[in-house]
């Protein structure tokens, strides 16, 4: 009898690990389906850098400056009210390590993220290149 207890107790622990794992899909699978339609339908795209040692002036430049930029007729906003997408740009303290991080600027969620380090140059241009090669991954460019 212990037997059939045990068994059935490993039965209901599987069985709710099963449950489990499909809501975490699920909800995964949301956050996925979010950052997708967000960065793939935002036209306007508001800049808040907080890191005295980024430019938002420079990084704006950059962005503007890309093909990619222009082609998906994408613009910058000063008013963050306004936005469809937020840029935040991060520097992890005491490094030389920045990251940009899109959000969704209605439920605060983070979409997507990258890094990079501003040896060897400046920061701004690689920051534009790597939300430049994020919106690609979600964003098709446009022939012509």
């Amino acid at each position: 009898m212990e037997n059939f207890v045990s068994l059935v107790r490993f039965s209901a622990l599987i069985f709710g690990l099963g449950i489990l794992a499909a809501n975490l899909h699920a909800v995964a699978s949301a956050q996925e389906s979010e950052a997708v339609t967000v960065m793939r339908s935002a036209k306007m795209i508001y800049i808040r850098i907080q890191s005295n040692y980024c430019n938002r002036e420079e990084l704006e430049k950059n962005l503007l400056q890309s093909k990619e930029f222009q082609m998906w007729g994408l613009a910058l906003t000063q008013d963050e009210k306004e936005a469809d997408l937020v840029l935040e740009v991060h520097r992890k303290r005491w490094t030389t390590r920045f990251t940009i991080a899109a959000l969704n600027p209605h439920t605060k969620h983070l979409l997507a993220s990258d890094s990079d380090t501003s040896l060897g140059g400046e920061i701004e241009p690689k920051l534009a290149q790597l939300f430049i090669r994020q919106l690609k991954k979600v964003r098709p460019l446009k022939a012509g």
